[in-house]
C-alpha cells in the first residue's frame, strides 16, 4: 500500500474522476471526489488530503484558482494539474501557483501511478518543496508520461475514463 492515504480528484468529467478513483483506489489509495472548483474547495475545508488532482478548466472556480485558494488552507498538500488544455504557458502558470506537477489528457492508467507514487516518495520523505519550486525538485523536466515510458492514450483508459469531452476538457 502506498504512503498516502488520501487522494481528492477535482473535475467536471464525470468519466475522468471515476476513471482516477478506480486506478488508485486499487492501489489502496483514499479516494474522495468532487464535480466541479466549488466543491473541492469544500472538501479540502472538511478533511485534510495528501494529494489533489486538479482540472484546470472547470465551470465556477478554475482550476488555477482552486490551487491558490488551497494553498491558502494547507500550503503543503501536493497539487497535480490535469488538463486537455496543455501548453507550456498554464504548465508554467500552474507550477508557479504552486502545482506540484502537471499532467495532460489523455493520460494512461501506468501516467497517473506513476505520478502519484513520485508525489507520494516527495511528499513522505519530508523533502516537500512549495510553492513555484515544486516542480525543479523532480530532477527532470520531462512529462510524468514520458517518465513512465508510455504515451498518453486514451484507447488504454478502462471503459469508466471514456467521457463525450474526453479531448475538451
Amino acid at each position: 500500500m502506498s504512503t498516502f492515504a488520501s487522494i481528492l480528484v477535482v473535475d467536471d468529467e464525470m468519466g475522468i474522476r471515476e476513471g482516477c478513483r478506480r486506478v488508485l483506489a486499487e492501489e489502496g489509495y483514499d479516494i474522495d471526489l468532487a464535480e466541479d472548483g466549488t466543491a473541492g474547495l469544500a472538501k479540502v475545508q472538511e478533511k485534510r488530503y495528501d494529494l489533489i488532482l486538479v482540472d484546470l478548466m472547470m465551470p465556477g472556480i478554475g482550476g488555477l484558482d482552486l490551487i491558490q485558494k488551497i494553498h491558502e488552507i494547507d500550503p503543503e498538500i501536493i497539487l497535480v494539474v490535469i488538463t486537455g488544455y496543455a501548453t507550456i504557458e498554464t504548465a508554467v502558470e500552474a507550477t508557479k501557483r504552486g502545482a506540484y506537477d502537471y499532467l495532460p489528457k489523455p493520460f494512461t492508467p501506468e501516467a497517473l501511478s506513476v505520478l502519484v507514487k513520485r508525489g507520494s516518495r516527495n511528499g513522505s520523505s519530508g523533502s516537500k518543496p512549495s510553492g513555484s519550486t515544486r516542480s525543479a525538485s523532480r530532477g527532470s523536466s520531462s512529462w510524468p508520461a514520458s517518465e513512465a515510458g508510455c504515451e498518453p492514450s486514451s484507447a488504454a483508459w478502462p471503459t469508466a475514463f471514456s467521457s463525450p469531452t474526453w479531448n475538451g476538457n
